[in-house]
């Protein structure tokens, strides 16, 4: 027996110093933050080891009490006096784990095969963390940023992936609030902040929607709807349209502007408000605008010029209104009997300016264009504000009235012709009977000039009537 106690005291040195105890094979003294101090160079620490049953049946078990369970649940317990309970803080695979692959001269924590692990650098100054799973570097810390699928971010969170999209899951579940976002701020202001986000609320079931916080008030600007209508404007968050665009108030238009990057060319529309209803669509001085479909690629059926002249299959319009080919048509309205009307109005002083005008250009083979005025029609003024006189005009070399249809309904025909029921200076020929009434008469010259004749019906008879002396003679009479 003493034999064995001086083998002990040979090869263990217990040292205590008033209440710190140290066990060591070298001699040193205990540590002064520790009640007991246990070092060795090869040798561990092995701590009270149960089963299950024995660990249970300590009797009134110290608040933080320590064991190593060895059978069922295999790890280390403690016991909560307050909860009055063990709680298993480590099981035998984190055990395992730990006691297999802890080394901390490779800084890093794997699992047991190796290929799960976070390492804090694999070269000296390094300066970085890695998280790799199942073999697979998943993220990277540096000191400048996160990466996630790759190992050299250039921005604080960078996400790459080579099998799969991108994708970042957001939930919120807070019956509060129920959103999920991100929001932005700068370092100006954490009241001036930017917010994307999904919120399932009553009003707004669903939507995507983009705002802006300015300290006071949340400003909604964008909203996307789960049926793909894109809402833009101050809180429009219930788009009816593809693309629904509002006003923030009832007089405010929301204007849409289109144009290249120095607005040297643009298209503007304005859908009017509450004190200015007048919807309009503007483009840049001297440019057009065209109104065209798919057809071979582009294919212009109409345009606006910067002179208000309108062009249908024309794409350089002379007129106010200058179609190419093809028919003008006013066409009643389904089956009902509606009247359609077209209207020119002129300025034309009183007399004999022409106010309205229709006309028919020929086309000049030899240089290509419609280049003279073959026919007309027209409207004059004839002394005074309600007198109308409709005229119709051909070309021979110059363009010369021929008929003329006045407001009381008198025609007159040739180029001099004055006023009578019908007024002809020239020839007639009828190929069937013509019926002048009672006290009609066929002129053969100007009726107000002597020496012009006229054939008259005077009862049964038919006269042969000369102006002479500013009367009416007859000359000849045909009798029954």
């Amino acid at each position: 027996m003493k034999r064995f106690i001086l083998v002990i005291f040979l090869f263990i040195h217990i040292s205590v110093i008033a209440q710190n105890v140290s066990i060591n094979e070298s001699g040193a003294l205990p540590d002064s933050s520790a009640m007991l101090d246990v070092s060795s160079a090869s040798k561990g620490f092995l701590m009270p080891r149960m089963t299950q049953t024995q660990r249970l049946a300590i009797d009134n078990p110290a608040n933080g009490l320590m064991v190593l369970q060895t059978n069922g649940s295999f790890g280390l317990y403690i016991y909560n006096n307050a909860a009055a309970t063990w709680s298993q803080i480590l099981d035998s695979a984190h055990i395992y784990s730990l006691i297999a692959t802890l080394d901390m001269d490779s800084t890093r924590l794997s699992d047991i095969d190796g290929d799960t692990k976070i390492q804090v650098e694999s070269t000296p100054d390094e300066d970085l963390i890695r998280f790799d799973v199942n073999g697979a570097n998943i993220t990277v810390f540096t000191d400048t940023g996160v990466g996630i699928g790759l190992s050299n971010p250039s921005n604080l969170l960078s996400i790459n992936s080579s099998t799969k999209g991108a994708y970042l899951d957001i939930t919120g579940t807070g019956d509060a609030y129920n959103f999920s976002g991100f929001q932005l701020n700068s370092n100006e202001s954490v009241d001036k902040t930017w917010a994307f986000y999904h919120r399932k609320i009553a009003t707004e079931i669903n939507n995507f929607n983009f705002e802006y916080f300015d300290g006071t008030t949340y400003k909604k600007f964008l909203t996307i709807k789960p049926d793909g209508n894109v809402g833009l404007g101050l809180d429009n968050v219930s788009p009816s349209f593809s693309l629904d665009i509002r006003g923030s108030s009832t007089d405010v238009g929301a204007i849409l502007s289109t144009s290249n990057s120095d607005r040297s060319h643009f298209m503007v529309m304005f859908p009017g408000r509450l004190n200015d209803p007048e919807p309009y669509i503007q483009v840049k001085s001297g440019d057009p605008l065209r109104f065209a479909s798919d057809a071979s690629g582009f294919t212009e059926f109409m345009r606006i010029d910067e002179s208000g002249n309108v062009g249908i299959n024309e794409t350089n319009p002379t007129e106010l209104l200058h179609i190419n080919g093809g028919n003008l048509l006013l066409d009643r309205d389904g089956s009902s009997d509606v009247t359609r009307t077209l209207t020119i109005q002129g300025a034309g002083a009183l007399g004999s300016n022409i106010y309205g005008k229709i006309v028919f250009k020929g086309y000049d083979s030899s240089s290509g264009s419609f280049e003279y005025e073959g026919a007309a029609i027209t409207a004059r003024n004839l002394g005074s504000s309600n007198h109308g006189a409709l005229g119709f005009w051909t070309r021979d070399t110059d363009l010369t009235e021929w008929m003329r249809i006045t407001r009381s309904g008198e025609v007159q025909i040739g180029p001099d012709a004055n006023s009578a029921n019908l007024n002809v200076n020239g020839n007639i020929t009828a190929a069937g009977s013509v019926d002048i009434g009672s006290a009609e008469a066929f002129y053969m010259g100007d009726p107000n000039t002597n020496g012009s004749w006229r054939i008259i019906r005077s009862g049964n008879n038919l006269n042969f009537e000369r102006r002479e002396g500013g009367v009416w003679v007859a000359k000849t009479a045909i009798l029954p």
